[in-house]
């Protein structure tokens, strides 16, 4: 659903919109898997017409990633009113830059009555955005358990058409301020830095 959508031609070709919120289909007791408070995206006029836009802005962007088997839900290869011609098109689209400041990701735990683990994300870049191809980013964000701050980059994608959990990522991270005291029975704090790869 979206509540507003507006287009603006100077000083370039810009869509502007509000209150964007997406579910799972066939899951209305599950909260909204993405909802983005506002939005706007701008390119030149012969650029969009093509699939290319400059940039991306997204201010209030929170995705929920739903529990246990729920998660196969998130965008289905047979998703109702998607063609062959709208998935040709999408696999076009390129974002020469996406920026959402103070974003935040929440896990849903399996265990009935879990508290869910909250992902402050304060900056989230992506560059070179394409459904078929590998998206470098840069982000900043909170670990809540244990509690510290997250300093990565790397790569998300090819996007897996329907299959949402199985999204490539690497990086490389610094890990620092971990407070051990937000895990019951350990105190202290630590610091780490490595490298990652598997699927998000």
């Amino acid at each position: 659903t979206l509540e507003g959508l507006s287009f603006s031609f100077f000083p370039a070709l810009g869509l502007t919109g509000r209150g964007l919120m997406a579910r799972i289909p066939g899951r209305p007791d599950l909260p909204p898997f993405i909802v983005v408070e506002r939005f706007r995206v701008s390119g030149g006029v012969q650029s969009v017409v093509r699939g290319h836009f400059s940039r991306a802005h997204l201010e209030g962007l929170k995705i929920t990633i739903p529990p246990g088997d729920a998660r196969k839900d998130i965008g289905p290869d047979n998703a109702p009113g998607t063609s062959d011609g709208d998935s040709a098109w999408s696999k076009q689209v390129v974002i020469d830059r996406i920026d959402t400041p103070n974003a935040e990701l929440t896990i849903l735990r399996r265990k009935p009555g879990a508290e869910p683990l909250v992902f402050q994300i304060h900056q989230l870049e992506l560059t070179d955005v394409g459904f078929d191809r590998k998206i470098p980013f840069r982000t900043k964000l909170t670990n809540p358990i244990p509690r510290g701050l997250v300093d990565s980059t790397g790569h998300l994608g090819p996007f897996p058409p329907g299959q949402p959990s199985e999204l490539p990522v690497d990086g490389d991270y610094t890990f620092t301020g971990a407070d051990l005291d937000t895990i019951k029975g350990i105190a202290g704090t630590l610091k780490s830095n490595g490298h990652y790869d598997g699927v998000i």
